[in-house]
């Protein structure tokens, strides 16, 4: 009966530290490709700009409630 509580503490202790570890490289990578990825992104906003008279970033409005 310990021996079970034991696996299983020790169990969801390596799940969490792996949802953490698991946490720091998604942010790490989204980091890394967001800083490879803003001058074309920027470029982008600024071919639509160019190209039309509206902004480059679509707002929309909702109508309701």
């Amino acid at each position: 009966m310990k021996e079970e509580i034991l696996v299983k503490e020790i169990i969801c202790e390596k799940e969490g530290i792996y949802s953490i570890i698991k946490r720091i490289i998604d942010i790490v990578l989204c980091l890394i490709a967001l800083l490879f990825l803003w001058p074309i992104l920027l470029l982008i906003a600024v071919i639509i700009k160019i190209d039309s008279n509206g902004p480059a970033i679509y707002k929309h409005y909702r109508l309701g409630k």
